[in-house]
């Protein structure tokens, strides 16, 4: 029998190459010590299923590991690919799963299903929400009477008027749709609905997985409810007096504790909850959510699937959808896009990319100026908008300041290197001439990168620094006008001249220039380009090639997880 000593031997060259770190390598060695299991293999089937949730995974999915792990050192600095691709990966892959299936691990420490290696932990997760869902799913409810007069004065196509019905006749309902197909009219349409239904007003809360995506989601619905203001003002102050919060706040977050006050001994004491973004929940906060919904409690979750999927373990929208389909009497998809209009390039790129259709995006890059691949730097766009936030910013403008900072947008693949934020952010400083790189200065978009609930403050929200009679102030968009905020008060923040396309997911700006990563990228998915395309309004640049944009879209982002499978059976 091994010792944990030349266990962790074993595991020292993946360690050393970035696949593993130390505290996965500590983990593992000790499981398999305590367990008896000595064979390599099996040892690092289990590091790889513990360090599978740091990559996104539920599971190690042995069939295409090599693959994922390669992606992830793209994604990290300093960790080569190559040689993530030279370490000696089993071969025989179906050995291999039934060697961890009959390993002293198993069922105890992991679990094998579905051609996959769980830990025991995040299979129960897995079963836990697959169960919740086709409950949930089973349990028909009344559509409140109301919905279709609504639907009227909320000025609904025929596609959300179905989906206000679908989503109202089980306790689950689950809204899906690009940006710019009506979403959030629709959500309020089915708040509204609530609200005005016969008996008790409902309990209603309404929620998102970060705090940005939960203001976001009050704005919307806040302006959504104006289009009842003239006919029914009491209904539409109801509808403005919810406010959203994070998940983690609706299920009471405890301080120095990873487990949540409400949960199946104490449910929350809401009749609906409806969660916005849903594409960005984890399996693990999913599972959390759904055990601490009531008998009856409703849940509406509402997202976009084809967006890259939450950064944490797991894929729990899209697995949904795909696994029953838009079609299903829970599911509605919108499709009708209320934002481009008819024969909208930005639409037509986005609607090829979203299915893989590589004739149709090269129609649509070629047919349009709204959308355009380009080879040069894209600086004739950035830079006038960067020097008029600047000087806007120096003049102590906080209004023309802010209004710059939705126009254009870079987003990036990667955090460093040639096509990474680290330098697009460093060569729009050296076009402004005159700022200190890495420093604060007037003009200068920043992001948010901690909550501050006290002063409404939330990861992911972007201002920029003003110059108010020599003293620097944050100024933030808020509604219709601006706020700010002194700079000493926000701590740590990032220049986002340009952001990763993680980062911008939940945000709008009126151009969008895409730096694409080269053509056998394994960070060039198809899920990414959706997400960075959909987020212009007017116009996309993508700097980068044709072979880039074709190798995307036949790549879809490749999650291991089982939900799909379970939920289809």
């Amino acid at each position: 029998m091994s010792t944990r000593r030349e266990l962790l031997d074993g595991l020292r060259i993946w360690r050393e190459a970035g696949v593993l770190d130390a505290a996965e390598v500590h983990i593992a060695s000790s499981l398999a010590a305590r367990a008896g299991e000595s064979r390599p293999h099996v040892v690092l089937a289990l590091a790889l299923a513990v360090a599978a949730p740091r990559s996104g995974h539920v599971a190690l999915d042995p069939a295409h590991v090599r693959e994922s792990a390669m992606r992830e050192a793209e994604r990290v600095d300093d960790v080569s690919r190559d040689e993530v691709a030279d370490l000696p990966w089993p071969v025989d892959t179906s050995a291999w799963l039934n060697d961890v299936g009959d390993s002293p691990l198993t069922p105890e420490i992991l679990r094998v299903e579905h051609d996959l290696v769980y830990l025991r932990r995040f299979h129960d997760l897995e079963c836990t929400v697959a169960e919740h869902l086709v409950a949930l799913a089973s349990q028909p409810t009344p559509v409140p009477a109301p919905a279709d007069d609504l639907s009227d004065e909320m000025h609904l196509d025929d596609g959300q008027r179905e989906a206000v019905r679908v989503c109202l006749a089980s306790r689950l309902g689950v809204l899906v749709g690009g940006p710019g197909t009506g979403k959030t009219r629709t959500v309020a349409t089915i708040l509204a609905a609530l609200l005005r239904g016969d008996g008790a007003t409902p309990r209603i809360a309404l929620a998102a997985p970060t705090g940005k995506a939960a203001a976001r989601m009050g704005e919307s619905i806040a302006g959504a409810a104006a289009l009842l203001d003239g006919a029914d003002p009491e209904l539409a102050d109801s509808m403005r007096r919810i406010k959203p919060s994070t998940v983690h706040r609706l299920l009471g977050v405890r301080t120095g504790s990873a487990a949540f006050r409400h949960n199946a001994s104490d449910p929350l004491h809401h009749d609906v909850v409806i969660i916005d973004e849903a594409s960005m929940m984890s399996l693990p906060l999913t599972a959390s959510l759904l055990d601490a919904l009531g008998g009856s409690t409703r849940v509406i979750l509402v997202g976009d699937p084809d967006q890259l999927a939450s950064v944490e373990a797991g894929s729990v929208l899209a697995d949904l959808v795909a696994a029953v389909g838009p079609t299903s009497t829970c599911v509605a998809e919108l499709t009708a896009n209320h934002r481009f209009g008819d024969g909208s390039a930005i639409a037509e790129l986005a609607s090829a990319v979203r299915a893989g259709d590589s004739e149709a995006a090269r129609r649509a890059l070629e047919g349009d100026e709204a959308v355009s691949l380009s080879s040069t730097s894209g600086r004739s766009i950035i830079e006038p908008v960067a020097s008029a936030m600047r000087q806007a910013a120096l003049t102590g403008d906080a209004t023309a300041a802010a209004k710059h900072l939705d126009s254009v947008r870079v987003l990036c693949a990667h955090r460093r290197g040639p096509a990474g934020v680290a330098r697009w952010n460093a060569m729009v400083e050296s076009w402004l001439g005159d700022v200190r790189p890495f420093s604060d200065y007037a003009g200068r978009p920043v992001m948010v990168t901690e909550n501050d609930a006290s002063r409404r403050l939330f990861n992911g929200d972007i201002g920029v620094v003003v110059d108010r009679d020599g003293a620097l102030e944050v100024v933030l968009p808020d509604g219709d006008g601006v706020r700010a905020v002194p700079r000493v008060h926000l701590g740590r923040v990032e220049t986002v001249h340009a952001l990763t396309i993680h980062k911008s997911q939940g945000s709008e700006f009126d151009r969008v220039i895409v730096v694409l990563p080269s053509a056998d990228s394994l960070l060039a998915t198809r899920e990414l380009l959706y997400t960075a395309i959909t987020r212009a309004r007017s116009s996309v640049t993508l700097i980068g090639s044709l072979d880039t944009v074709l190798a995307a879209l036949a790549r879809p982002t490749r999650r291991a997880s089982g939900l799909r499978t379970r939920l289809s059976d």
